[in-house]
This record gives structure tokens, sequence and C-alpha cells, in this order.
């Protein structure tokens, strides 16, 4: 039996899945297991294991469009942070991120990420590391002539409806990250304007220092939120 992954899946709804499989082959195979059924399951839709499923699900679930939730977040957000939106479009390893600020529709930032794990260089001494963890989860790492500057994780959670941002600085003596929390936005008009174009708009890789400098709006410079 194969089996058509969505174009949207979800990590919930797949480990559902995975149980009522686990029924199934328990009437067959009394002493099955869940790790059974989880392998078959992933089987079925054209992975390995079911770790490359979810690595998958997880890289898939990051595209939509998510609002910044302040009463969620772990650290006060700038004021020009609030009411951010951001467009995620993921094809393979190129992720593309569309920064939108509600309360200034027509002024938004492009930011193009490669998930490939090679470094490639910025302006102004600045070099740019993205890389998918083994969990699904996007990571960028910026440096400056060589030393650290800063990294943040992208995380999907398991039931697909929330997105976590985790920002570490460099040189931090706490090691605590600022954390940002987004969730998804299901209805297709909010942030339409995010794909008008005008002078506002930063070209793509330029904003590439912003997806570790600040969760928010990037600065092209590299110098942290404009």
């Amino acid at each position: 039996m194969s089996r058509q992954i969505p174009s949207r899946p979800n990590l919930e709804h797949l480990k559902k899945q995975a149980k009522d499989l686990l029924a199934e082959l328990r009437q067959q195979q009394h002493d099955a297991q869940l790790a059974d059924a989880q392998f078959r399951l992933a089987r079925e839709y054209g992975f390995a294991s079911w770790a490359a499923l979810k690595t998958h699900v997880r890289k898939q679930g990051l595209s939509g469009t998510w609002r910044a939730d302040v009463s969620r977040s772990m650290f006060p957000p700038e004021a020009e942070r609030r009411g951010v939106v951001l467009r995620v479009a993921v094809n393979g390893d190129e992720v593309v991120i569309t920064d939108v600020t509600e309360d200034e529709p027509r002024r938004h930032h492009a930011l193009t990420l490669v998930a490939d794990g090679r470094v490639r260089q910025e302006e102004f001494g600045y070099a740019m590391t993205a890389r998918w963890s083994p969990s699904g989860s996007l990571e960028a790492e910026v440096t400056r002539n060589g030393a650290p500057e800063g990294r943040v994780h992208y995380t999907v959670t398991a039931d697909g409806e929330g997105l976590m941002l985790e920002h570490h600085r460099a040189g931090d003596t706490t090691g605590a990250a600022r954390v940002a929390m987004f969730d998804r936005v299901r209805d297709p008009s909010v942030s339409d304007h995010s794909r008008t174009t005008d002078e506002s708009e930063e070209p793509r890789g330029r904003s590439g220092l912003a997806a570790v400098r600040a969760p928010g709006r990037p600065s092209p410079r590299g110098d942290g939120p404009e």
C-alpha cells in the first residue's frame, strides 16, 4: 500500500495514523510495537524511516504565513516589531522569508537562506551558514571576520500551528536565548501586501545577516534592526 503525503503534512496527524496502523498490525502480529507501525507508515509514504518522514514534515511545516504573538514571547520586542508577519516558502534547501510590518504594509524585506551547511560570504566581512537540524528545524549562524555573531533556530511546533524563533547572541554570558512565538495564519488574504514590490523592499540575499541578528526586521548591514 502506498500513500500520498499532503502538501502541508501534520505530524500529530501522522502520529495518530501510526497508532491506528499499530492496532491493525496487532490483529496479525500480537507483539507488534509502535516503532513497527511508524516504520511501515513511513515506507508507505515513500521514506526510508520514521525519522526521515518527521524531518520532511517539519521542513514543509515551516512554509506558510505566521503572525508574531507578543503575549507568548519571552522577551519584549521592539515597538517596530509589533504586527510583524512572516511569509515563508520552502523549496528543497532554499527558504525564502518575507518579513512584513502590518503597520507599514508597503515596507517589507525578503531573506533567502540556502540550508545546505555551506558558508556564504556577505557584505562587510559577514558570512552566513544555514542548515536543517536532524529534527527538521532551520538553523542559521552568522560570523563577522571569522568571529561568531549569533545564531537563530526556526522550529515549528508538533501540531504545526506555532513557530518558535530562538535567537542566541554571541557573547551573551547568560546563555539564554531570546524567544519569539508566531502563530500560523490560515486566512490567505492576510499579508497579501507582502507580495507588492516597491522601493522599500530589500533585495534578496542582502538581508541574510538578519536571520541571526534578530527574529524581526533585518538590517542589510547586519547591525540589528533598523
